[in-house]
């Protein structure tokens, strides 16, 4: 969460939501010797993945909720099409 949450202008964080995605497909991917670790009923990479995925939608919204009157309809497309791409 901490990661994600800076200081910089609405339209640069949504620009970024590409990165964010692949931030999360890398954790995964690494961290991939240590699922087994886990008993599979625990089902640990979705409570991460839905972990991930509520912050990511609350720092969207934040952000589309601060750029209402300025939104840059190529940078939404953009976010839009990296958040199908990741689902």
């Amino acid at each position: 969460q901490q990661i994600f949450s800076t200081n910089e202008a609405p339209s640069v964080k949504l620009e970024k939501t590409d990165r964010r995605y692949a931030w999360m497909k890398k954790l995964l991917a690494r961290k991939q010797a240590f699922w087994d670790v886990f008993p599979s009923s625990w089902d640990v990479t979705s409570l991460l993945c839905t972990s991930f995925c509520k912050i990511t939608k609350a720092h969207l919204a934040e952000t589309l909720d601060s750029q209402r009157d300025s939104l840059d309809v190529a940078n939404l497309l953009k976010a839009f099409h990296c958040t199908l791409d990741f689902e």
